[in-house]
């Protein structure tokens, strides 16, 4: 025994029946003496996966254990199992759900309350609970997708909010969100799937819900209590549609400055209409599917403005005045005006006529 009072001595247990026992140490001199408990025993912990995302059900089983007997789980520093009763044999297996957790390697811990000791195996969480918007900035009157995962596995219902928040961080304001399945006249609300996953849409600015642009916060709560949160910001609608020049002669492309916030579905689905003076369709332009990010819009390519798969080109006897166009989606339209066309200059003829 060292002068501190300590020691540490190691020693091969011996052949005993599997039960708690304790170990006991004894200072002759002072007359003191000091136990632990301690067992024999093979005792196991099985864990039917070692790896899964947060909201998922994995078994743990154990053997080994004290009977009669309680064990407690835990995993990281939070509780999975409390106090429950270890099966006749010293066995036990507890279906436990992976709780929200940070993405990263945790201990989970079995501890045998009788003999207080605790068994330890590795797991990891591959994936937390999260939620997407996309886009994540919006302006009034869009649909915006809604996408988590990491929700507690086919939870029948997700309680959306989402609120703002003054620049000193008090909370001004607090909304319902309607998140649906799918995009029916009366569509049910967004549920978790059986792998803990959700896919839905919300209808912003629909009913009542009227939103200053700026940063807000959404939050998603199933009905396990698992939670997420996302930030989304609310714009300016960009939407616009106008000639590349005012004029065009006979000869060239006619082509379009084209702008919308977002490249959602109204905007894969919209196409040009363009009138002659006579208002007879001259052309009708192919879908828009072609959209480039540009700062925080989207524009479509000269080269992705066509009708039949060619460029819109005035040959040389179009109508010469004022046309008109229509930018449109299905039943809505999104822009409308007008351009001039003139006849081809003199020298351009000539030239054409040379080559």
């Amino acid at each position: 025994m060292l002068a501190d009072g300590t020691f540490s001595k190691s020693f091969t247990v011996p052949a005993q029946p599997v039960g708690g026992y304790k170990i006991e140490a004894f200072n002759n001199t002072m007359k003191i003496r000091a136990s632990t408990s301690f067992a024999v025993g093979n005792m196991v912990v099985l864990m039917s996966k070692s790896s899964a995302p947060v909201g998922a059900t994995i078994t743990i089983s154990g053997t080994g254990f004290s009977y009669p007997g309680t064990y407690n789980i835990t995993i990281g520093s939070k509780t999975l199992v409390s106090s429950a009763a270890v099966s006749v044999g010293g066995v036990f297996s507890q279906s436990v759900v992976i709780p929200t957790l940070a993405a990263g390697a945790y201990t989970v811990t079995v501890y045998d309350i009788i003999t207080g000791i605790p068994i330890t195996a590795q797991f990891t969480v591959s994936s937390s609970t999260s939620i997407t918007l996309e886009p994540s900035s919006f302006p009034s009157g869009f649909n915006v997708s809604v996408t988590g995962i990491g929700f507690a596995y086919s939870s029948p219902s997700i309680n959306f909010i989402i609120y703002n928040k003054t620049s000193a961080g008090v909370l001004w304001g607090i909304w319902t969100m309607y998140v649906y399945t799918t995009d029916a006249a009366i569509p049910p609300l967004v549920a978790v799937n059986s792998t803990g996953y959700l896919d839905g849409w919300w209808n912003f600015n629909s009913g009542t819900l009227s939103l200053a642009n700026g940063v807000y916060y959404v939050n998603a709560t199933d009905s396990s209590g698992f939670k997420a949160q996302a930030t989304v910001t609310v714009v300016s609608k960009t939407q616009s549609c106008v000639p590349r020049k005012t004029s065009f002669a006979s000869g060239e492309a006619l082509s379009f400055n084209i702008q919308y916030s977002f490249k959602d579905s109204t905007a894969l689905n919209s196409y040009l209409k363009v009138y002659d003076p006579n208002g007879n369709v001259y052309f009708s332009g192919d879908k828009l599917v072609t959209w480039v990010a540009v700062g925080d819009y989207y524009v479509v390519p000269l080269s992705a403005q066509t009708a039949g798969g060619n460029p819109m080109l005035f040959p040389d006897d179009a109508p010469t005045g004022t046309w008109t166009y229509k930018w449109v989606s299905g039943d809505k339209t999104l822009a409308t005006g007008s351009f001039t066309v003139t006849s081809a200059p003199v020298t351009q003829i000539a030239e054409q006529v040379l080559t």
